[in-house]
């Protein structure tokens, strides 16, 4: 009888000495505790969530692997409700991010890629209606926005369908190239093209390279890339039309481009 009171006991004092590790996220929200819960791999790396903890309530969760921030990374108001979260990939934001009112509502979405604000920006009213939206091209500025009613109707719009500025990738050092007039480039191969893709209408682009019309062209987070645009050293001429219809098929806005580039 003694041997399997003390066998109970043992069994009693290992699972009261443990709780707090085996259920760290619940012991530190019922005890109101400040603390960070981390993990690492193999290699003393960070990898997995981390996670940052005031009063027992989460106010800021990111997942690493490899030491690099990978995946989603959020924020938290102080009554626990999600303030923002950004998408990360090699430790760089890379993706959608979002920012909300502390109703929970929907502030602004957005994207980052390659770093950079480049492509969607949609705003909303504290009650979740859309009241702005706008297209961020290479450069990081806006080229086209639109305002709408609390019923989604279109009030007013500026700029083009298309960022005047059309750019390529170097394939040696991975930047950037800003594709100006008569420019003669080095070490390029795909064409990228910022398209707006407001809410209640619909963009149309038509591109021309040395006269070719190109096909099948399609539009992934505003950005329209053409691969294989610039394969032999030559002249290139590149013609661009574009416009924006509203939902009834009228014509909104529209430009028209052309670009000659000299590739060595």
């Amino acid at each position: 009888m003694n041997k399997i009171l003390i066998f109970f006991g043992i069994i009693i004092i290992v699972m009261v000495l443990t709780f707090p590790f085996l259920f760290k996220r619940e012991y530190i929200y019922l005890l109101k505790k400040d603390a960070v819960i981390k993990s690492y791999n193999s290699s003393g790396q960070l990898d997995g969530t981390t996670t940052i903890y005031k009063n027992g309530i989460p106010t800021n969760e990111t997942n690493y692997k490899n030491g690099k921030r990978e995946g989603w990374g959020c924020e938290y108001y102080a009554n626990g409700q999600i303030n923002n979260k950004r998408y990360y990939h090699l430790d760089e934001p890379d993706g959608p991010e979002y920012q909300y009112y502390k109703n929970g509502e929907l502030n602004y979405k957005s994207i980052i890629q390659n770093n950079r604000r480049v492509g969607y920006f949609y705003w909303y009213t504290i009650n979740g209606k859309l009241d702005f939206y706008s297209t961020y091209d290479i450069d990081e500025q806006p080229f086209c926005t639109f305002d709408y009613s609390t019923s989604g109707k279109i009030l007013h719009m500026t700029g083009p369908p298309i960022s005047p500025l059309v750019f390529s990738m170097d394939t040696q050092t991975d930047s950037i190239v800003i594709l100006n007039q008569k420019e003669k480039v080095q070490n390029i191969e795909d064409l990228f093209i910022v398209v707006a893709t407001p809410p209640e209408t619909a963009t149309i682009v038509n591109v021309k390279i040395n006269g070719i019309q190109l096909s099948n062209l399609k539009i992934v987070n505003n950005i329209m890339k053409i691969s294989n645009a610039f394969h032999d050293k030559k002249l290139y001429t590149i013609s661009i039309r574009s416009k924006i219809l509203d939902k009834n098929g009228k014509s909104l806005n529209g430009i028209n481009g052309e670009v000659k580039i000299i590739k060595q």
